[in-house]
């Protein structure tokens, strides 16, 4: 399915809780538009630290042949938003990139007041559930959240952590060891609640980088939705490593389907539960330079050989 094509700045804006999934505040959203008007990727960074955080859009601009972006700032105080919107417009354009509008919301919500300080245009938002990135999503099969906290807490910890502990070895070989972690898998996408057992199982399992990689490559494959429940599942119920592990495993199968909100926070989960995680920084990496999905299933695919 194409990505949405820009007809309006209130479209525009409108569009941005579907393109990134969530409905952000107190932030600059960044919409990168491809050669044929349509948007190639949408990013969003906190309004504090604008200058910075806004290079890192530059380059992946630069990775994905991207050379227009609008800066759209969301905050309810006019002159602040309009300010850092400018701000964000310099960087960008200091670098290249073609700025054809900055603008400023005080909120992404029905009714809403924008402006594009530059031209003096001004006007109110439709609804954001009523725009083409949103009926895009829906028909996708994905959510769209009422803000970033709401995706942060489906993959905190719940209850006192399942004990995974990293084995010196695994008490079976890696093969079967995956064949574990797909039955796990399939059960509990059939309706069965994850045992502590089964956390445990699947926590101790992808600690072993064999299997991790064999695990990540059935995310290639259509067993990519059991594959991340189930994983979300186990980070939800261990710490340390084995959260880490499940938690990235769930950040790359997220990143494959395209909700990369979720993948950054996933990955950024994993790399707090273990700052060692080659994969979250893997992932962290790719998702700063906005790589498309397509090459995180090409990863998933080599893993698997």
């Amino acid at each position: 399915m194409a990505n949405p094509k820009v007809t309006s700045h209130a479209g525009l804006i409108a569009a941005i809780p579907a393109l990134l999934g969530f409905t952000p505040t107190d932030s600059v959203a960044f919409i990168a538009i491809a050669a044929d008007n349509r948007v190639a990727f949408a990013a969003r960074i906190d309004i504090k630290g604008v200058m910075q955080a806004t290079r890192t859009v530059v380059a992946a601009a630069a990775t994905n042949q991207i050379t227009t972006i609008v800066p759209v700032a969301i905050t309810a105080d006019q002159i602040t938003g309009e300010a850092v919107a400018a701000v964000a417009a310099e960087v960008l354009i200091t670098n290249g990139i073609t700025v054809p509008t900055q603008l400023w919301t005080e909120a992404i919500t029905a009714g809403s007041r924008w402006t594009a300080p530059e031209t003096g245009e001004s006007g109110t938002l439709p609804d954001p559930q009523a725009t083409e990135a949103a009926a895009h999503r829906v028909l996708a099969g994905r959510s769209m959240d009422r803000d970033r906290h709401t995706i942060a807490d489906e993959i905190a910890p719940t209850g006192s952590p399942v004990a995974a502990p990293a084995p010196r070895r695994l008490d079976t070989d890696p093969a079967a060891a995956v064949s574990a972690v797909a039955a796990i898998a399939r059960r509990h996408a059939t309706g069965s609640v994850l045992s502590d057992d089964d956390a445990a199982t699947i926590g101790i399992a992808l600690q072993d980088t064999a299997v991790r990689d064999t695990v990540i490559g059935m995310l290639a494959t259509d067993a990519r939705h059991a594959i991340t429940a189930v994983c979300i599942a186990t980070a939800r119920r261990t710490d340390g490593p084995a959260r880490s592990d499940a938690a990235a495993v769930y950040a790359m199968g997220m990143y494959i389907d395209g909700d990369g909100t979720r993948a950054l926070i996933a990955a950024e989960a994993a790399k707090a539960a273990d700052p060692l995680n080659t994969l979250a920084d893997l992932l962290l990496e790719a998702l700063s330079i906005a790589a498309p999905p397509s090459m995180m299933r090409h990863v998933a695919e080599a893993a698997a050989e």
